[in-house]
């Protein structure tokens, strides 16, 4: 999945996406960013069941039936759950998904740090990936945990 993230990225790299392998700034509402959007969500979910941190739950998107509540704001996502159906829910941004065994209590705002803010913080956090999104989803920050040559890409625990 996270080895993954770098070839979507670069299928659709263009005016506002930019990165550096591990983070990327992803800005705007274009349809290329649109389609960029949706297939991250979409490598994702395929072989992960992410968290999300976010006010509101996904009522009346049937796609996201199976999202379960962890905590309040804070959902656990399926196996397979839709990047458009994904975008549907979050479409106001101001949220935070990331892949993880347990869910964080708090996430450090990703938006406004640094490219080397964001990969201290995913070194140290235990995430494998992670995506922050600002006000009104136009700004993405995503980062990934830096791959070593013996790493094997596995789904985290509980993504079965």
């Amino acid at each position: 999945m996270v080895a993954a993230i770098p070839d979507v990225i670069e299928a659709h790299k263009g005016r506002g996406i930019h990165g550096n392998g591990r983070v990327w700034r992803i800005e705007g509402l274009s349809s290329r960013v649109g389609r960029c959007k949706t297939k991250l969500l979409d490598v994702i979910c395929t072989s992960a069941r992410p968290f999300v941190h976010y006010e509101e739950g996904p009522e009346d998107i049937p796609e996201l039936n199976a999202v379960v509540s962890i905590e309040p704001h804070v959902w656990r996502l399926p196996v397979g759950a839709p990047g458009k159906g994904l975008l549907k829910w979050l479409y106001l941004g101001n949220w935070q998904l990331y892949v993880r065994d347990e869910p964080l209590a708090v996430l450090p705002d990703l938006c406004r740090s640094t490219s080397a803010e964001v990969e201290a913080f995913i070194a140290r956090s235990g995430v494998t990936v992670v995506i922050d999104s600002f006000h009104d989803d136009m700004s993405w920050v995503v980062g990934v945990r830096r791959l070593t040559p013996n790493h094997c890409m596995q789904p985290t625990a509980g993504a079965q």
